[in-house]
């Protein structure tokens, strides 16, 4: 179906990370509305197989346009480096990454030594070197794959320090499962929606008035939480 000219502005990642990016579209372009989708069933995507990331990343993507979204931002440097292609090319809407703006920057800024800290995939792919040495010729670039850790720690709003996840580190031993539920609402993004798993939700959960939730009979499915 033909995305809507007044549509929302969909978004998705792997969790709840492109919260961010959700949030400074919010704050740059307040009329627009957002549809925000974080793929909580399969976080993290850094360490999944290119062919993997390219089918949530199209499978996501579609369902956004079939809720009437006019463009697609990919809030996820994973998704970003190895699925970008091919949802340029199955969508009809435009679509914008999360890595063509830092490289931009970086060129803006004339920056002489650039390091890169990222997932697997991210890294695996070679997409920021690339095309950092096509804007940015004379820039030293260096990259690391973070610890995998990192991002179930971050998804889980535990407190970390920066000393066990720097890349010449050993790998901390695997989290203790299962996770513990997101807050609601969620910090810095009460203009937003998200995606919650259902499984996750405490009793008796009171959701902000702003928010609509559509709920997938099979629990371990996220919820659609989203702005209206």
């Amino acid at each position: 179906m033909p995305a809507a000219v007044d549509g929302p502005i969909g978004l998705f990642d792997s969790g709840v990370g492109g919260l961010t990016v959700a949030r400074a579209l919010a704050d740059r372009l307040p009329a627009e509305r957002l549809l925000y989708f974080g793929d909580t069933a399969h976080l993290p995507y850094g360490d999944k197989s290119p062919e993997a990331i390219r089918g949530y990343s199209l499978s996501i993507a579609q369902h956004l346009v079939n809720l009437g979204a006019k463009a697609i931002v990919v809030a996820c440097n994973s998704a970003s480096s190895v699925a970008f292609e091919a949802l340029v090319d199955a969508l009809h809407v435009p679509v914008f990454n999360v890595i063509d703006p830092v490289v931009a920057e970086v060129a803006r800024l004339d920056v002489k030594r650039v390091g890169i800290w990222g997932t697997k995939a991210t890294i695996k792919s070679g997409v920021f070197p690339a095309k950092l040495k096509a804007s940015a010729p004379d820039a030293a670039v260096r990259a690391w794959v973070l610890n995998p850790n990192l991002s179930e720690l971050l998804h889980q709003n535990r407190k970390i320090r920066s000393a066990p996840f720097l890349p010449s580190l050993p790998l901390l031993p695997p989290l203790p499962q299962p996770r513990p539920p997101l807050p609601l609402p969620m910090p810095n993004s009460t203009r937003l929606g998200a995606e919650i798993p259902f499984g996750n939700l405490p009793k008796n959960t009171t959701l902000p008035p702003w928010t609509s939730m559509r709920r997938s009979r099979k629990s371990k499915q996220p919820i659609q939480v989203s702005m209206i």
